[in-house]
């Protein structure tokens, strides 16, 4: 099936095992570029070689704990567009924007909020 996301990039954290394996595995079967965060480097390394020996993708590994305070910070220092995470305001922004009078001419569409990355990799 193709779902159109081949060139694309996915973040995929908890990504060594389980559904996050498989959340990435799918994806790179779509041709997807990946960037997989796990705790241990270990357990992304096998993941990555698993992929590779199936996918002709670019896999990034971030070994890192979410959990642990300034871990998020580094990773969207690392995967983020413009190296940081969305501001809720920002995001905010963009959905009063579209409620309001001045975006009736915007229907049937999805309006992608990616710092410009989806522009970038075209």
């Amino acid at each position: 099936m193709d779902l159109k996301l081949a060139g694309l990039t996915a973040l995929v954290t908890g990504a060594s095992r389980g559904i996050g394996f498989a959340i990435a595995q799918g994806l790179a079967r779509e041709g997807c570029h990946l960037q997989l965060a796990a705790r241990t480097s270990v357990d992304l390394e096998a993941a990555r070689k698993k992929i590779l020996e199936e996918c002709d993708v670019r896999v990034e590994c971030h070994a890192l704990d979410l959990a642990v305070g300034g871990s998020i910070a580094k990773l969207a220092e690392r995967c983020a567009p413009f190296g940081r995470l969305a501001q809720p305001d920002e995001i905010g922004d963009v959905v009063v924007y579209l409620a309001s009078a001045r975006a009736s001419y915007i229907s049937g569409t999805i309006v992608t909020v990616d710092g410009g990355r989806a522009v970038r990799n075209a």
